[in-house]
């Protein structure tokens, strides 16, 4: 085979299985780690890898756990096993696999802060940021949409003001 001739090895997975492009076609790599086609085409990074079924290839974390986004669902790995997931989402995921907890909302979409970055709740309860750098009491919180998120009374109801106007919470679930 060409591939082989010219210093290229299959691309196996764990099991002994190809490894495939989207179109099916096993790939082969090269001693730097290079990937291509059986046909010697270069793949580009972020492609994505899948089995001999068609099915993705996970991706794998540092304890060689597969991958799961903060929603629960599988991370999948690109032919150069790095995971397909926007930077925001894999220091999200990091977030997790450091101990904090996702802050979201009722409907399971991220609390977040003035600059729209996903919040995290770290073991004392306390809000920090997706660096991990705590928010202060008075901080306000805002929805996915970047609405600001209301404070809502013992009964569960939106809070207004003497004037009627809509009461915010900071990203304790305090009003301001």
């Amino acid at each position: 085979m060409q591939m082989i001739a010219n210093g290229y090895t299959p691309f196996f997975d764990g099991n002994g299985t190809y490894i495939k492009n989207a179109e099916g076609t096993p790939l082969f790599r090269d001693a730097q780690g290079a990937v291509a086609t059986v046909w010697g085409e270069a793949v580009p990074t972020g492609s994505p890898a899948y089995d001999n079924a068609g099915n993705q290839v996970p991706a794998f974390d540092a304890n060689g756990l597969p991958m799961v986004d903060t929603k629960g669902q599988p991370v999948y790995a690109d032919v150069y096993g790095t995971p397909i997931a926007s930077e925001l989402e894999l220091a999200a995921i990091q977030m997790i696999a450091n101990g904090y907890t996702a802050f979201l909302s009722v409907d399971g979409t991220y609390i977040k802060n003035a600059e729209g970055t996903p919040l995290f709740r770290d073991a004392q309860r306390g809000v920090v940021t997706i660096t991990g750098e705590s928010v202060p009491t008075g901080s306000p919180a805002y929805d996915d949409a970047g609405n600001q998120i209301p404070a809502f009374d013992a009964n569960g109801l939106p809070m207004v003001d003497s004037k009627g106007q809509s009461v915010y919470a900071d990203v304790y679930g305090t009003p301001m």
